[in-house]
């Protein structure tokens, strides 16, 4: 019997964290509210990052430009590769949000999320870049 239970409390844990180890809480359209203290505002285009964790894909809006590429999650960590990306210019501000953004998702370590937020962090543990759920 307690060959059983113990079998069965492993199981258990390891169905729990299949689910709560999920990173699919991840998956879908966040809108940009804050990169590096830079507040968005009005831009040429509305900031939004969609993850994709079943993919392991990314593509975003910077303000300005689209840029797509892969992501790789190990628990609360993730990373961002570098892939291809439209090449057009803007107004300075949308140009300032921009390199703030390609410069947060590039420094993100890891993220939590919190309330509907989610929050890209630096290696320190410093939030980078906090969006909110948009179209999910």
């Amino acid at each position: 019997m307690k060959k059983i239970t113990a079998l069965f409390c492993t199981t258990l844990a390891a169905l729990s964290c299949l689910t709560a180890c999920s990173n699919h809480e991840l998956d879908g359209k966040w809108t940009v509210d804050d990169i590096y203290s830079v507040e968005p505002g009005e831009l040429f285009n509305e900031p939004v990052l969609e993850l994709n964790t079943e993919k392991r894909e990314y593509h975003g809006v910077t303000g300005i430009n689209n840029i797509s590429g892969t992501i790789t999650l190990k628990g609360n960590n993730i990373s961002f590769s570098d892939g291809p990306m439209t090449r057009m210019a803007a107004d300075p501000h949308s140009m300032e949000v921009e390199t703030a953004y390609l410069k947060a998702i590039f420094d993100t370590e890891s993220y939590t999320i919190e309330g509907g937020k989610l929050y890209l962090k630096d290696c320190t543990g410093n939030v980078v870049m906090s969006l909110s759920t948009g179209n999910k």
